[in-house]
C-alpha cells in the first residue's frame, strides 16, 4: 500500500504531515512512503534524509496519481483534487478548513466502511 503526502499548498503553513519517526513506523509496517520534493524543508529535513529511512521522493503529480492513502495538514485545492486517484483514502490533519471537501471525505468514508 502507497501512503504519500506532499508540501501544503498555503504558502503559509510549516508543519508537515509526516514527521521522520511517522515515516519509519509507516515503512516499518510495509507501507511504501513517497513524498514530495523538499517535502521536509520548512522543518529543516532534508530529502536525503527521508530516502535514508526508505521514503521515494516524488513529485506532486505523481504522488496524487499513486497513493492509496494521502496525508495532507489542510484540505487539497481544487486542482489538486482532480490529480487524486480513484478510490484513495485522503486523511486530513485540519480538515474543516474547506468545509466541502470534509464533508465530502466523510461521506466517502462512510460509503467505504458500509461497502
Amino acid at each position: 500500500m502507497i501512503l504519500g503526502s506532499v508540501v501544503d499548498s498555503d504558502i503559509n503553513e510549516k508543519r508537515i504531515a509526516i514527521s521522520l519517526d511517522t515515516v519509519k513506523k509507516y515503512i516499518s509496517n510495509g507501507f511504501s512512503v513517497q513524498l514530495e520534493k523538499d517535502f521536509g524543508k520548512n522543518s529543516n529535513i532534508n530529502d536525503s534524509e527521508l530516502q535514508k529511512l526508505g521514503a521515494k521522493i516524488s513529485t506532486k503529480d505523481e504522488i496524487y496519481k499513486t497513493s492509496d492513502i494521502i496525508i495532507k495538514i489542510n484540505c487539497p485545492s481544487d486542482s489538486e483534487i482532480s490529480l487524486i486517484k480513484d478510490g484513495s483514502f485522503l486523511g486530513l490533519e485540519q480538515p474543516k478548513q474547506n468545509l466541502n471537501v470534509y464533508y465530502f471525505s466523510l461521506l466517502l468514508f462512510q460509503i467505504y466502511i458500509r461497502w
